[in-house]
C-alpha cells in the first residue's frame, strides 16, 4: 500500500497540486500510509527510513510474528512517536480522513463513518488503530471508540469518498495477485517492505495514463484532490455479514454434532466389549 500511495501522491504533485491541496484518506490498513504521507514521508527513501526506524525500535517485528497484544502496543507507541512531537497531529485535522465501522443501535446495523477531526495525539492514534483493528489482529472483533462500539473500517467501506472532491482510489487486486501467503503474515522486514513497495509503485506506473487523465480533469474542475488507497477487505453489507456468520455457526454445529455422535458410539462399543469380557470371565459362563 505504501508504494502505490506514495507514487500516486507524487504523481499528483507533478500535475501541479500542492501537498496541502491533497487530502489523504485510508480505510483499514490504508490509513497507515495515508498518515505517513501527511507527516511528510512522501518519497521512497523517507518511507524506507520510516520502516527501518520502526524495525530498529521494535526488533521483534523482524522474523517471528509477535503476539496480537504486542503488535497492537508497538503500533500505538510508534504512531504516537510520529504525531506527538510539536503537536504534529494538528496537521491532520480536516486533511486526513479515516474510515471506521460503528454499530448503530437505532438501526441495529454496522455503518461506515469518516473521522477527520481530533482533539489530541492519543485520539488520532486511537482512530487509526480502530480503522485497522482486524488487519493488526486486534484482541477482539470490535473495540470502544468515542463511546461507541467500533470495528475495522474495511468491513463497511472499501475506500473513503468525500463529496465535492475528486476521489482517486487505488485498486489493489493486481498487487495482491503478486503476493504469496507468507506476505500476509504480520511480521515485517526491510526485504519484504522493499518487494511490496516496488509492487505498489509498479501498479500505479501501469495505470499512470489513467490516473494522470483524472488528475488533469480534476485540476480544471476542482482544485481539491482526494487520494486514498482501498482496503483489502471487500465491502460486506450487514445482511450478508449476518448470513455468513449464520452459515459458519451452522457448519460448526454440524461438526460438533458429528464429533459428539462419534464419541457416543465409541463409548457404547467400549461398554459392550466390557460387558462381554465380564460375562466370559465369570465362573458360570
Amino acid at each position: 500500500m505504501m508504494g502505490a500511495m506514495c507514487r500516486l501522491f507524487n504523481l499528483a504533485k507533478q500535475q501541479g497540486y500542492k501537498s496541502q491541496e491533497i487530502n489523504l484518506a485510508g480505510v483499514s490498513a490504508g490509513c497507515i500510509p495515508a498518515l505517513a504521507l501527511r507527516m511528510g514521508y512522501d518519497t521512497p527513501q523517507k518511507m524506507r527510513e520510516l520502516i527501518q526506524n520502526f524495525l530498529t525500535k521494535y526488533p521483534d517485528m523482524d522474523g517471528q510474528p509477535p503476539s496480537a497484544e504486542q503488535l497492537f502496543n508497538n503500533w500505538r507507541e510508534f504512531i504516537l512517536s510520529l504525531i506527538s512531537p510539536n503537536d504534529r497531529w494538528k496537521q491532520c485535522n480536516h486533511k486526513l480522513f479515516i474510515g471506521i465501522s460503528v454499530w448503530d443501535s437505532e438501526s441495529s446495523a454496522i455503518e461506515p463513518k469518516i473521522i477527520s477531526e481530533w482533539t489530541s495525539a492519543e485520539d488520532l492514534a486511537d482512530t487509526i488503530l480502530t480503522s485497522c483493528h482486524l488487519v493488526l489482529l486486534g484482541l477482539s472483533f470490535a473495540r470502544q471508540f468515542r463511546g461507541q462500539l467500533a470495528a475495522d473500517g474495511g468491513i463497511t467501506q472499501r475506500y473513503v469518498v468525500l463529496p465535492n472532491m475528486l476521489t482517486i482510489p487505488v485498486c489493489y487486486d493486481a498487487v495482491y495477485s503478486q503476493m504469496s501467503w507468507d506476505d500476509f503474515r504480520i511480521d515485517l522486514s526491510l526485504k519484504k517492505f522493499d518487494r511490496l513497495f516496488e509492487a505498489g509503485q509498479q501498479f500505479i506506473n501501469m495505470h499512470e495514463n489513467d490516473y494522470t487523465t483524472l488528475l488533469v480533469k480534476g485540476k480544471h474542475t476542482n482544485p481539491k484532490l482526494h487520494v486514498n488507497p482501498s482496503s483489502w477487505v471487500p465491502r460486506i453489507s450487514t445482511t450478508r455479514l449476518l448470513i455468513v456468520v449464520a452459515i459458519i455457526l451452522v457448519i460448526i454445529s454440524f461438526i460438533a454434532y458429528y464429533l459428539w455422535r462419534r464419541r457416543k458410539q465409541n463409548q457404547q462399543v467400549q461398554e459392550s466389549q466390557f460387558i462381554g469380557e465380564d460375562f466370559f470371565s465369570s465362573p458360570y459362563a
